[in-house]
């Protein structure tokens, strides 16, 4: 369990500006996990980086059912009125009636960089829809995938097949080898294979060769509006499950 001094409202740290996140990395992990336990420890609904003293726009919340995490949220609008009692853990002791939105729409990342849906309130609480949609979905492929718009072949015995679904048209698409480098971010070291576009209609399949958890893939895209977009593909070392992460 890592627990952290929860900072009162006279240090000054609660009174600056957070910078938002910009790497996804394990210290932003390990930040989480430590906020995570030190909010279940102090029984608290909510709690905020810099009220541990680090000045990143990262915030926990507890619905009751599940602790979300929002990395870099942004409000983007708000409707209606609620009043109901709240406390905070950086003003122990003191409670009060606190005026909020009913309802708010808000986007935010998880701790892989991905998006987030909108905020909705209802019955008092709060709670997340589930993640944006990806451009793009990673599963293993059986040997009847069909569809493919085209592969990359790595002839040996060792050979797993990777199927990759657009949910929209993606354009300039490379597939690779990444490596991790010493700026903490990954880079595509070897480029395998390229296409002009793909969509949901014409599915990739890669058949590539995974050395246990050492070897990662990625593939690069211009997504439906514009922009670049870049995802690592590696083999969970827990159960084995193929995992998909965007990456920057």
């Amino acid at each position: 369990m890592g627990l952290r001094k929860i900072l009162t409202d006279k240090d000054p740290a609660l009174h600056k500006v957070c910078k938002p996140v910009e790497k996804f990395d394990w210290r932003l992990h390990k930040l989480l996990d430590d906020m995570r336990d030190t909010l279940i420890e102090s029984n608290g609904v909510g709690l905020a980086a810099p009220q541990v003293g680090i000045l990143r726009r990262v915030v926990l919340v507890d619905t009751g059912e599940e602790i979300l995490e929002l990395v870099n949220p942004v409000m983007l609008e708000t409707d209606g009125e609620d009043v109901g009692p709240e406390g905070c853990l950086s003003v122990p002791g003191k409670y009060g009636l606190v005026k909020r939105p009913y309802y708010a729409k808000v986007r935010a990342q998880d701790r892989d960089g991905n998006t987030w849906g909108k905020l909705k309130s209802g019955a008092g609480w709060i709670c997340l829809t589930e993640p944006a949609l990806a451009p793009i979905h990673a599963d293993y492929a059986p040997e009847d995938f069909n569809g493919y718009h085209a592969y990359w072949s790595d002839e040996t015995d060792y050979t797993t097949s990777i199927g990759f679904t657009p949910a929209e048209r993606l354009t300039d698409v490379r597939f690779g080898l990444l490596d991790w480098f010493e700026t903490e971010s990954w880079q595509m070291s070897e480029e395998l294979y390229t296409m002009d576009e793909i969509d949901p209609d014409h599915a990739f399949l890669a058949q590539v060769v995974f050395w246990g958890d050492m070897t990662t893939y990625g593939i690069s895209f211009t997504d439906a509006d514009g922009a670049e977009r870049h995802f690592a593909v590696s083999i969970s070392g827990k159960d084995g499950s193929l995992v998909c992460q965007e990456y920057r």
